[in-house]
């Protein structure tokens, strides 16, 4: 394979990567602005939405990087992704970087309504 068509190949797979869905902790309104994931809405804990994906709750390897899962974080019984951060700068307008939130053991945005 020539070169060129290694760097059209990769760049093909980087496009379709990012056609995977949105990333943790997106504003959406529907499922389908979280490509795969799950869109919480509806209540003042995830202003504009919040796109996650539910995990299994103790697999470091079920949330994409820089998210972790956190138990009940979808619903009741059922994990979800939140974004990991160090501080609320790290979170988009709105939400904090809060500890402990639901018990997990990291740091993750949420919204200002949920602690």
């Amino acid at each position: 394979m020539s070169r060129f068509g290694m760097l059209c190949g990769l760049a093909l797979l980087g496009l379709s990567l990012v056609g995977c869905g949105e990333t943790i902790g997106a504003a959406c309104t529907t499922k389908s602005d979280c490509g795969n994931g799950i869109c919480l809405n509806g209540s003042d804990n995830f202003p504009g939405g919040y796109c996650t994906v539910q995990c299994t709750e103790g697999s470091a390897n079920s949330c994409p990087a820089n998210s972790v899962c956190v138990a009940d974080g979808v619903s009741s019984g059922i994990a979800g992704c939140f974004k990991a951060c160090k501080a609320s700068p790290d979170c988009r307008e709105g939400y904090s970087c809060v500890a402990n939130y639901k018990g997990n053991a990291h740091a993750v945005c949420v919204g200002a309504g949920s602690h």
